[in-house]
């Protein structure tokens, strides 16, 4: 009898190539780490194409996976997308899996030469910039959506409702796949020991941010919002953790300059951070622009509510006023008012600490996720 193509599918290892800029450390890389360890089980394994270099997330893949660095040069490179070929060629990927528009340009032509007929799944991971969408790079982007991709996912249903919005894709061809968050390794422990771990005293009251040092994060702000609410809160600290990007020299330029630069602790970058999120009486988010946040989800996993700017994503993690809250963040001043708000009661900030974190348990399974995303693998197989 023959097999059932679908039943079939459904039982056969198969391999992933992610196509994405590069390989260090941040949230949508974290997530591609997070898939190739927790796919494994499932007969799905996942090799890694960094565009530029691979970085230090590469040595957090598992045994199966492979990390390939092709050292594309500053601006478009042809002979990246050659060299993308042929790596394709080579290790013969059952899916391509691009992240983000670097990733989505190069996958697309690499693919579109003869000779290859592997799908493409266009990863999205944050909202469009301003300069995304000026006319003509819309005009790319539907362009590669609807020509190159089988399938385009966000992680966040308002990431969705944009992209439809600008008419980039048929609503069929575009789906929502929340991240998730593992809840044993992100769980809540004592935050005075915590605190002393990390250098801070044990009676401080701690916000933290956890980003990329990039202008677009808005550590700028944060940092001036500090210097206005300091002096109200003599045991207020703030721990920055994060490096690299386009703002490091100025973020740390602006940290030596200030006022109350004894209370600011740049813990760069950690390959702890369930040791660390502890440490936080509140995490702030003040991005421009953020798809879903995963040191949103794994401070919450923590028991460490949130403030964040009212971006993509945000609104559809935290329950304002109940594990966290999500305001306006346009300039220091106004983080200035609502971290005041916040801070204003101390064992309000522990109350929505533990909503979050049975929001997470209940809300934001790694498990679940994993089964989006091998759902979509198998079902592009069989189209």
């Amino acid at each position: 009898m023959k097999a059932d193509p679908a039943n079939e599918s459904s039982t056969l290892n198969l391999r992933v190539l992610h196509v994405l800029h590069g390989l260090h450390a941040g949230g949508m890389e974290n997530g591609v780490i997070n898939l190739a360890h927790g796919q494994l089980q499932r007969g799905i394994f996942h090799d890694v194409c960094a565009l530029t270099t691979s970085g230090p997330f590469a040595d957090r893949l598992p045994a199966s996976s492979k990390a390939s660095p092709l050292n594309k040069p500053e601006g478009f490179s042809f002979k990246t997308c050659l060299k993308l070929r042929r790596l394709i060629q080579t290790t013969r990927p059952d899916v391509v899996h691009s992240h983000n528009s670097s990733g989505l340009i190069y996958s697309a032509f690499a693919l579109a030469l003869p000779g290859i007929r592997i799908p493409l799944l266009a990863g999205e991971h944050a909202q469009l910039t301003a300069g995304e969408k000026a006319p003509h790079r819309l005009f790319i982007r539907r362009w590669l959506y609807r020509l190159a991709c089988k399938k385009i996912h966000t992680v966040s249903a308002g990431q969705r409702d944009e992209l439809l919005q600008l008419n980039l894709a048929a609503p069929e061809a575009i789906l929502s796949i929340s991240n998730g968050v593992d809840t044993e390794r992100f769980h809540v422990q004592s935050k005075e020991t915590k605190k002393a771990a990390i250098n801070l005293p044990e009676n401080a009251l701690v916000l933290g941010m956890v980003a990329r040092l990039a202008h677009h994060k808005r550590h700028d702000r944060l940092l001036d919002a500090f210097q206005q609410i300091a002096p109200n809160h003599p045991k207020l600290h703030l721990a920055l953790v994060g490096d690299r990007g386009n703002a490091k020299e100025a973020i740390l330029d602006a940290i030596g300059a200030h006022p109350f630069k004894d209370r600011i602790h740049w813990l760069g970058m950690r390959d702890d951070l369930p040791e660390v999120y502890p440490a936080f009486d509140l995490l702030v988010l003040p991005s421009e622009s953020e798809g879903m946040s995963n040191v949103c989800l794994e401070a919450m996993a923590c028991g460490v509510p949130v403030a964040a700017n009212d971006s993509c994503g945000a609104t559809e993690i935290i329950v304002d006023g109940v594990t966290g809250v999500i305001r306006s963040m346009p300039d220091a001043s106004a983080i200035a008012s609502h971290l005041e708000s916040c801070l204003s009661d101390p064992s309000v900030l522990l109350t929505w600490g533990q909503n979050a974190r049975r929001h997470i348990e209940r809300n934001f399974s790694i498990a679940s996720m994993m089964d989006r995303y091998e759902k979509v693998y198998r079902d592009l197989l069989i189209r």
